[in-house]
């Protein structure tokens, strides 16, 4: 068959439209994003322009003008006057087009960053925190490397050797970026402006790591009550003999976790499902579809892995940074609202209730079914710790 190639002017116009926006958009952008990395370009020098307009008549392309305008000087105490003519009325769509991506795009910012006066700084400050988020990760990927075939860890190298691969594998696409500067900076401020979902926490400014926290503590202390109710009947029976006999120890309560109903081999479905949520185990889509017998093995390494965590985070406690604390509590279901002293002081109580279990049980192991209940249990009793 004889080909015959669509003309030009069939061309559909909203889609032509469509992708001039998108220019548009991306050069505006990341002119702006330029002038936040080297803040000699500034003031009254205007940026040049390349923009393709296209006229339609009729639903199709009737003329394209490419105007080059070089930057032009304005005069101190003078402002520029604009005249309208036709091809910038012409223009009028795409330019609303690309003020309202900007205003959504600088509202995000702000709201994120928003600490930061002017948009210039705003835009200054998510750079600054980006390399600086960089400079973490690759510090962390570096420490990983070394740790890998290391047993003695504390807490914080278990958990970069645990977390570093993931975080690493996360942001890749963003540090290496395939885009050519300027363009590849819009990048990271979309990035910037939905930190929580595409940046992960070596990313996140001080503000940002405590809203996350706070977020993630109060989702975990929802979880941990529904896992409390699963078993309330055996725990408020518990409670009961506990004021007929005040003698009766806490080893009691960690004997209930290790013999039916509370058990991990007998546990019903929906308080295996439950416990899964509370720990994290499997993305919550895919919990429907894993069998009871795997949710058991993999909450009994959970438990495991719990023991040890704690372990290394009551030697660790004394060496915690700020972050750290925000991390640790979260993960516990602790508040964390409060300087670093209440913080510190609510997971010192978090630990010292650990020890005293430890303890009472005279060095025998705990049962998993416990370990993986403690938190529930520790969550409320350590909620007025700094008080």
């Amino acid at each position: 068959r004889e080909y015959n190639p669509k003309p030009v002017g069939e061309m559909e116009a909203p889609r032509v439209a469509t992708v001039v926006v998108v220019l548009v958009v991306a050069a505006s952008e990341a002119s702006s994003w330029v002038q936040a990395v080297h803040p000699a370009v500034k003031g009254p020098t205007r940026r040049a322009t390349c923009l393709s307009t296209l006229t339609f008549r009729g639903g199709e392309a009737a003329s394209m003008v490419v105007e080059e305008s070089a930057a032009t000087r304005s005069v101190p105490g003078v402002e520029e006057a604009i005249v309208p003519d036709a091809e910038e009325e012409e223009e009028a769509a795409p330019r609303e087009s690309v003020a309202l991506v900007q205003r959504i795009l600088e509202a995000d910012l702000a709201a994120s960053y928003g600490s930061y006066g002017t948009a210039s700084e705003a835009r200054r400050g998510v750079l600054s925190t980006y390399f600086a988020g960089a400079k973490r990760l690759w510090s962390e990927v570096a420490l990983y490397r070394r740790l890998r075939r290391r047993s003695d860890l504390t807490w914080r190298e278990r958990q970069i050797r645990a977390e570093a691969p993931w975080h690493l594998a996360r942001m890749f696409p963003l540090l290496v970026n395939p885009l050519p500067p300027p363009f590849g900076l819009v990048l990271i401020a979309v990035a910037s402006a939905a930190p929580r979902f595409l940046l992960t926490k070596q990313f996140w400014t001080p503000e940002q790591r405590r809203k996350f926290a706070d977020a993630d503590s109060t989702r975990l202390r929802r979880r941990y009550a529904a896992v409390l109710e699963s078993c309330s009947g055996e725990l408020r029976k518990v409670a009961e003999d506990r004021l007929a006999a005040p003698a009766t120890p806490l080893a009691s309560l960690i004997d209930l976790f290790d013999h039916p109903p509370l058990s991990l081999e007998v546990l019903s479905r929906r308080h295996l499902v439950r416990l899964a949520r509370a720990h994290r185990l499997f993305p919550l889509w895919f919990l429907p579809f894993v069998r009871s017998h795997r949710l058991r093995v993999a909450l009994r390494r959970r438990a495991a892995k719990n023991l040890d965590d704690d372990d290394a985070l009551h030697a660790d406690f004394r060496n915690l940074e700020p972050r750290h604390l925000f991390d640790a509590c979260s993960s516990r279901g602790l508040h964390i609202h409060g300087d670093d002293q209440a913080r510190a002081a609510r997971l010192k109580a978090w630990l010292d209730a650990r020890d005293a279990v430890i303890r009472a049980n005279h060095g025998k192991p705990l049962p998993p079914s416990f370990v993986l209940h403690m938190p529930a249990i520790f969550a409320g009793l350590t909620e007025h710790a700094d008080l």
